[in-house]
């Protein structure tokens, strides 16, 4: 009885998470002709993050090759 209590609270919290997560995710994906280079050029704007999302309240952007090592996907 007490499993199964905990599988559906935790079942929960993981589902509040997910919905947090898929509604806020934002894919901006540069142009493959974009280049690198420019990053470290001061008087060039930097490019908004290609991934951002919200989870547990906090606001993530990071680049497309950070996202898999940071959410292990």
């Amino acid at each position: 009885m007490w499993d199964r209590i905990f599988l559906e609270a935790a079942a929960l919290s993981y589902r509040t998470m997910m919905v947090e997560f898929l509604s806020m995710l934002l894919f901006r994906p540069r142009p493959a002709d974009q280049p690198n280079s420019d990053m470290d050029d001061r008087n060039v704007e930097p490019p908004p993050p290609e991934v951002s999302f919200c989870l547990f309240g906090e606001q993530q952007n990071m680049s497309l090759r950070q996202f898999p090592v940071a959410t292990g996907f």
